[in-house]
């Protein structure tokens, strides 16, 4: 049998170590490799999984990034060089809602909103290099870690994510919002949805640009308990979010478990069905349920060619990991 080796980033917790978890039970996924912003961390994960699978540790590797700085993505993209390996598929999971502060967006030293940074900016840049050094296999696949808050959650009374006026042209927004300097009091939920609809528009971009060589999903998990997506909340906000909210969506089945969100993450490396460049999450206004296609009524700039090619521009000039030697 011809194995195949997979990326995850964020594999150290929640739904990235769920899915490697799975992953691990397929024979087909010969080597594993845990991303994690340190080496205790991957390790930690890999010995977890080992424990539950029976694989063992020549099957994993580790991947020491943190998305946030791009040096260390620099690092990660040598590191994947020196490794000699070469992926079938990617599944960008890191991430996560850092809170702002008195309704201004953290900022990281490259000058990127922490927001924009641990969720699109990093895996950018991540990718770009994994693409430049050569580090795909052909057809490979990559998954990113998409929301519903992109095309808005009625029940949360999150509405979908729209571009803020007032820029010179689609390149000028774009910048504004990597920064964070497009919005003066911030609303957590609505700029997760529109960071993470930059990130969905991106797998189309990157489906149009190498139609025949990769395949790009943008895939929700849904809303999913068990994952640290809520460690940088604001300590009241995070605790009714845990022992509150989520247990009661539970139960009226508006959210499910890790393995649910984990098992997204398989459909999308697995079911040649879904299209190529596509938003999958679930249906409707729903936050779980079967995956589904996102409709363009609901959130029209996932169809919007001059958007996704600036988002193409836009991911094109983010810092990138340096083209490292194959």
């Amino acid at each position: 049998m011809n194995t195949k080796t997979i990326l995850i980033t964020g594999s150290n917790s929640g739904i990235g170590l769920e899915a490697a978890r799975k992953l691990a039970a397929k024979p087909e996924w010969g080597i594993i490799v845990l991303g994690a912003r340190s080496k205790a961390k991957a390790e930690a994960a890999r010995d977890n999984i080992m424990a539950t699978t029976g694989r063992s540790a020549d099957d994993f590797r580790n991947l020491i990034v943190d998305l946030v700085d791009p040096a260390s993505v620099q690092a990660a993209v040598q590191d994947v060089a020196q490794q000699g390996l070469r992926f079938d598929a990617v599944v960008l999971n890191a991430g996560g809602m850092p809170s702002a502060n008195g309704g201004e967006l953290q900022k990281v030293p490259s000058g990127q909103s922490k927001l924009f940074a641990m969720n699109v900016g990093g895996h950018a840049a991540l990718v770009n290099g994994l693409l430049e050094g050569g580090h795909f296999s052909e057809h490979a696949t990559v998954v990113f870690a998409a929301s519903e808050a992109s095309r808005g959650i009625p029940m949360m009374m999150a509405k979908a994510a729209k571009l803020p006026d007032g820029y010179a042209d689609l390149d000028a927004t774009l910048d504004a919002i990597v920064t964070g300097d497009h919005v003066q009091k911030a609303d957590d939920m609505y700029e997760y949805g529109l960071v993470k609809l930059l990130g969905a528009v991106w797998m189309t971009e990157l489906a149009h640009r190498h139609p025949s060589s990769l395949r790009a999903i943008a895939v929700s998990p849904g809303m999913t308990g068990g994952t640290n997506a809520m460690a940088e909340m604001p300590s009241l906000m995070k605790t009714m979010m845990t022992w509150v909210m989520l247990p009661m969506m539970s139960l009226f089945g508006m959210a499910h478990k890790v393995g649910n969100g984990a098992d997204r993450y398989l459909q999308a490396l697995e079911d040649e069905s879904l299209v190529n460049g596509g938003f999958y999450a679930s249906p409707g206004s729903k936050l779980t349920g079967p995956l589904t296609l996102q409709s363009t009524t609901a959130q029209p700039l996932l169809n919007d060619e001059p958007f996704i090619r600036a988002v193409g521009r836009l991911m094109d000039r983010l810092p990138q990991a340096p083209v490292a030697a194959k």
